[in-house]
């Protein structure tokens, strides 16, 4: 979107763009950093009601960014607030954009009574997940036996009627059919299908008591109170519910995850390495510790396995990309010295260049998972042909510093110096020994090496033994 400014002289496009700021998704940014090395773009992410408030106060005050993004919906207040200039001269003359080249509704929403304020950046489409393991269960099957989902209402009324289950007869529901996620957009599409809408077509008539919203409001609550087939959206974690095996349908839940993911793990620190934060504040996504950690609490190469196959599933390079990064980051740096048995696990990332957060021990638990997810991404990548051996290699370097300090009665300690000396911590000595059975089977997958499989029944043996 383009600001209001006062006659006169314009420096170039792109300096105006970085003088005033320029607010843009993360690859957006990169991509534009890349190709203008003369020019910075630094990212900020804030939610969206600070980022509103932030650019309205900056427009009042003359201070506003030349170029920025805002929901179409939100065109007509910043037009009346004189925040915003029409664009048509600038679009073919000095962008080379025609209205043509673009999906005609998306095209139409950054306009407004014949003129054009913006460009559209993308379209947000909704699509339902379904859990395969409870339409199985409850019969939802197609002729071959496989889970076939809703078509229409009538068998996505019938599906939740068979789905939502009070499993212990106690008046309570132990398993919903459906949930509400985003109640805002959930209730948009439900408008729409219903044949109603928010406003008429030049935005100058609030509908909301017209007869398909009042329809589409109707069914919502007698989805809720009459059918008692999804539970009310307040204080309900959707997602949550979904993973638990306790919803059967859920709209968004992973593509959301992964894009918030996405968001979190930009570049930071003296060397812009990509990563999670370690903690990160749930309402207000503000990173309060930025370091990162590998496996249990951290979760670097879970997150970083899950960005590169939902990238390469759907065709999402960015994605790709910053998962990527953060593995070759780890396999290339977290063992500093060749004499080192472990990696480090703890890399202080926004904090500074240092590994100085574990003090040169390392928690088998957070190697060992670490480890795992690395070669679980090792083996996405070979399948799809990429080939990483050094992710391989890295794998097998921490294995077989397993396979050597193993105890004879299949036991590890829980925490090791960096050159392998046990850590002698207050509590049962052996209570990690079970975090390395699943990267042990990892590797005997990838290798055929018969050692990890005997090390990794050892353990098991060890831990029903001593544990269960």
């Amino acid at each position: 979107m383009h600001q209001t400014r006062s006659a006169g002289s314009h420096p170039p496009l792109l300096e105006r763009i970085h003088r005033a700021g320029w607010t843009a998704h993360a690859a957006t940014g990169e991509e534009f950093n890349r190709e203008n090395p003369d020019i910075r773009i630094i990212m900020q992410r804030m939610d969206w009601y600070t980022y509103y408030n932030k650019l309205f106060v900056a427009g009042i005050g003359g201070r506003a960014p030349e170029v920025f993004i805002i929901h179409a919906s939100n065109i007509p207040r910043f037009i009346h607030a004189d925040f915003l200039r029409p664009m048509d001269d600038l679009l073919e003359k000095e962008m080379g954009l025609e209205k043509k080249d673009f999906f005609p509704p998306a095209w139409n929403a950054a306009g407004d009574q014949g003129k054009q304020y913006g460009i559209p950046l993308d379209i947000s489409i909704h699509g339902m997940y379904y859990n395969k393991s409870l339409f199985r269960a409850a019969g939802i099957v197609d002729a071959a036996g496989e889970p076939r989902p809703p078509r229409n209402q009538k068998e996505f009324m019938e599906a939740l009627r068979k789905l939502t289950l009070d499993r212990d007869g106690d008046g309570d529901i132990d398993q919903w059919g459906f949930v509400f996620t985003n109640t805002r957009n959930n209730l948009l599409v439900l408008m729409v299908q219903f044949g109603g809408m928010f406003f008429d077509r030049e935005n100058r008539q609030c509908l909301l008591n017209s007869e398909g919203n009042v329809r589409a409001l109707t069914w919502c609550r007698d989805l809720i109170h009459r059918e008692k087939l999804a539970p009310s959206p307040e204080n309900f974690i959707a997602w949550l519910g979904f993973r638990q095996g306790n919803v059967a349908n859920l709209e968004d839940a992973y593509t959301q995850s992964l894009d918030l993911l996405f968001q979190l793990a930009v570049p930071r620190g003296p060397r812009e390495v990509p990563g999670i934060p370690f903690c990160v504040f749930v309402e207000s996504g503000k990173v309060e510790n930025p370091s990162y950690q590998m496996g249990f609490i951290g979760m670097q190469h879970a997150a970083a396995f899950h960005l590169l196959r939902h990238g390469r599933t759907k065709e999402r390079p960015d994605y790709v990309k910053r998962g990527t990064d953060i593995i070759q980051f780890w396999v290339d740096n977290s063992f500093r010295e060749k004499s080192h048995r472990l990696p480090s696990s703890w890399y202080a990332g926004g904090w500074g260049d240092n590994w100085e957060l574990d003090k040169n021990k390392s928690f088998l638990r957070n190697v060992a998972e670490g480890t795992h997810d690395i070669l679980r991404a090792y083996e996405w990548e070979s399948k799809d042909g990429t080939a990483h051996p050094d992710w391989l290699a890295y794998g097998q370097r921490f294995g077989d510093w397993l396979l050597e300090s193993q105890s004879a009665d299949g036991s590890w300690n829980n925490r090791y110096s960096l050159e392998g000396a046990p850590v002698l911590d207050p509590g049962p000595a052996p209570s990690g020994t079970l975090f390395p059975v699943p990267l042990l089977l990892q590797l005997h997958h990838l290798t055929g090496r018969q050692a990890y499989l005997d090390a990794a029944l050892k353990a098991g043996e060890f831990g029903y033994r001593e544990f269960y």
